[in-house]
């Protein structure tokens, strides 16, 4: 058997579990409360199960013994040595019982400590995260605001831009409109001295071109948008 077995304990017990099954085992085996006779070997074997436990000492799991006492051996007590015994049995059983309350006490109030050493630590956590959290809500505002103002910049100057474009555009329109009719009139005024016939012929034909100008400068402002 291995010490954990010897107590009664799952090996992941804890130290408060550990402390509560040697008090409860050694309290049942003590020699001096128990009249079995295995229960020295009993009681050896739960004090070593503990001290391994606790402090590392070596555990020796030996089997118990099998030579029983002999009763027509053993010397007869007196009423005294029996009161006595008991007297004694009694006090010790007294004294366990106010070690192992002492014990209890201590291992509460070391609970509690841990307990409020890890309330602490959670509260001081807790208040960590929330600050950090606050300064990266600030950090991201503040980056939100620049890429919003870069980007309402780039807008305004993809708008200016369009802007300048068509307004180019429109003066290119106008000036090539102004640049055909120029060249309609000064062919006009190039064979004015024609017959009369042939001037309302070449007149019908520079309105015709002139309003073709007309139409297709129009055309091109409705395509300009």
């Amino acid at each position: 058997m291995d010490p954990y077995s010897t107590l009664g304990v799952s090996k992941d017990a804890s130290i408060i579990e550990i402390k509560q099954a040697y008090r409860k085992l050694a309290k049942h085996w003590h020699p001096d409360l128990n009249p079995s006779p295995n229960a020295r070997y009993k009681f050896d074997q739960v004090q070593q199960a503990y001290d391994h436990l606790t402090k590392g000492s070596p555990f020796k799991a030996t089997p118990p013994p099998h030579t029983q006492p002999n009763p027509q051996s053993q010397p007869a007590t007196t009423q005294a040595e029996r009161a006595k015994k008991r007297e004694e049995a009694s006090r010790k059983r007294e004294n366990a019982k106010s070690k192992e309350t002492a014990d209890y006490v201590h291992d509460r109030d070391e609970l509690y400590k841990t307990i409020r050493h890890y309330t602490e630590s959670a509260s001081t956590s807790v208040q960590l995260v929330q600050s950090q959290t606050s300064s990266k809500l600030d950090q991201a505002r503040q980056t939100a605001a620049s890429l919003l103002d870069t980007a309402r910049k780039n807008y305004d100057q993809l708008v200016q831009s369009i802007v300048d474009e068509r307004e180019a555009l429109l003066l290119s329109l106008v000036a090539e409109r102004e640049r055909k009719i120029a060249e309609v009139l000064k062919d006009r005024d190039t064979h004015i001295n024609r017959s009369a016939a042939d001037h309302d012929k070449r007149q019908r034909q520079y309105s015709a071109a002139v309003e073709e100008i007309e139409r297709q400068y129009l055309a091109d402002l409705e395509a300009a948008g």
